[in-house]
């Protein structure tokens, strides 16, 4: 597997939807996520918006033998108003949302397909996604269980914050985390 970087804006992004959604389908299919189709179509509608979003940045893993995206990442300016934050900001205990919630990076999006997992895609986009980055915090929410996900994020410093975290209206626990970045 050959893998080239891709860092790609707003534009970009309208290019690649279809390969983007195919690695979020493939990605979140299996248990614990069991992702349907109706979330794959929900998530293809909200990235063109995130993309407009201050501080966005999205990088793509891009295999250049199976001309393909084998796996993507992106995040951006966490900020009052975005539903996200609004919601975690509230369940946060104030202390704990003053100090988390300055200056953030919220990462909104890890997925490499299933085939391509193991190989360290996953550790050297989320490194990619954090280096030169301006913020002094970052934030994340994964599923509360031990995912290949909570494994990457725990052995690059991330904090469980929310533990145990239901989103409204969701259905698995989810656990918020936190990272000091500078």
């Amino acid at each position: 597997m050959r893998i080239r970087l891709l860092t790609l804006g707003p534009q970009e992004i309208k290019y690649w939807t279809e390969q983007i959604l195919d690695v979020y389908r493939q990605a979140f299919a299996a248990p614990p996520y069991n992702t349907q189709e109706e979330g794959v179509q929900s998530f293809g509608l909200v990235l063109p918006r995130h993309s407009l979003r201050s501080g966005f940045r999205f990088h793509a893993a891009y295999d250049e033998e199976a001309q393909r995206i084998a796996g993507f990442i992106y995040g951006y300016t966490s900020r009052p108003g975005q539903w996200w934050h609004d919601t975690i900001r509230e369940a946060m205990p104030h202390a704990m949302a003053c100090e988390w919630f300055q200056d953030t990076l919220e990462l909104v999006e890890l997925a490499v397909l299933p085939g391509a997992q193991g190989r360290g895609l996953g550790g050297w986009l989320h490194d990619i996604l954090l280096q030169n980055t301006p913020h002094r915090t970052a934030l994340l929410s994964t599923y509360d269980g031990e995912t290949n996900g909570m494994q990457l994020y725990r052995k690059r410093g991330w904090l469980p914050l929310l533990p145990h975290f239901y989103f409204p209206s969701g259905d698995k626990p989810m656990s918020i985390m936190g990272r000091q970045l500078r």
